[in-house]
């Protein structure tokens, strides 16, 4: 989660919710006076090893040099 000014970004990753990829989401909110004005969100599967070009996971331990 990061926080500059009025805007507020939070981003996850949600499994186990029996879908064929888990969700990476971004949430953006826009806030005035304390209150929630405005809200955005960017939802797309992770890329698997089978599905990435490199063979590698979105998430992981190793990634290409």
């Amino acid at each position: 989660t990061v926080a500059e000014g009025d805007f507020v970004i939070a981003h996850g990753r949600y499994s186990g919710l029996g879908l064929a990829a888990n969700w990476i989401v971004a949430d953006i909110v826009r806030m005035k006076d304390g209150l929630l004005v405005e809200h955005w969100d960017v939802i797309g599967d992770e890329a698997t090893p089978e599905s990435s070009k490199s063979g590698l996971a979105m998430f992981g331990d190793r990634f290409a040099a």
